[in-house]
């Protein structure tokens, strides 16, 4: 069974967010579009599908999420939502984020 899971970190190391999922879910929604960020020429650097570490900037954390619209279970707990929904909202654009995100 494939495993995804995306780590969001703040680069000061202030605020961050995970996102988990079998084959389909938000995490797997967060990869794909960081995979097109780089094919596209957005976001630079080394990179695999299966493994990306890398920084970027708040703007780009924001569109990586933008097409995230739910988290279910089992992955996900009640009020993980509303954390992540937080977590969005307070995204600095101008601010160093580091994205590490793992398929299995």
């Amino acid at each position: 069974m494939t495993t995804v899971d995306v780590y969001i970190r703040k680069a000061d190391g202030a605020d961050s967010f995970s996102l988990h999922n079998g084959l389909f879910g938000p995490a797997t929604t967060a990869l794909h579009a960081l995979i097109k960020a780089f094919q596209d020429g957005t976001v630079s650097g080394p990179w695999h599908s299966s493994y990306i570490d890398t920084t970027v900037k708040g703007t780009i954390v924001r569109s990586v999420l933008g097409g995230i619209s739910e988290l279910d279970p089992p992955y996900h707990q009640p009020g993980d939502w509303a954390r992540f929904t937080a977590f969005q909202e307070a995204i600095d654009d101008d601010a160093d984020y580091i994205i590490k995100a793992i398929e299995v």
